[in-house]
């Protein structure tokens, strides 16, 4: 019975695209600060990125290309709905919890930045 029981849960939990994510919400996050460490390093200087939203838009895109090839390349196709539906809730989460200071620090370091070029 018991054992009934533990499948049925799995089951619902791995049907739901979303509750794939939210089991690995500590890996988004940790991908958010890596991201931004290989966007310095690609880029050189994040000031590089026109704007804030272009910065927040480019670290949420590494992340979920992260998230993708790191946890679901193997089980989910990347043009699935299953994944477009697992992308946007990375995008949401990330901008919502992420979004502000990451706009933040772009505006601080590329303003301290352009005050010492002038």
């Amino acid at each position: 019975m018991m054992r009934n029981r533990i499948r049925h849960i799995l089951k619902e939990e791995t049907s739901n695209p979303i509750n794939k994510i939210k089991r690995r919400l500590d890996s988004v996050d940790w991908l958010v600060d890596f991201s931004v460490r290989e966007i310095k390093r690609q880029y050189g200087n994040i000031c590089k990125i026109k704007t804030p939203e272009n910065f927040v838009a480019t670290v949420i895109e590494k992340v979920g290309d992260g998230m993708y090839w790191d946890y679901f390349a193997n089980t989910v196709d990347d043009d699935s709905d299953e994944w477009g539906q697992m992308y946007r809730f990375i995008e949401r989460y990330v901008e919502n919890k992420f979004g502000d200071t990451l706009r933040l620090n772009f505006n601080k370091l590329c303003k301290k930045q352009n005050e010492r070029n002038n």
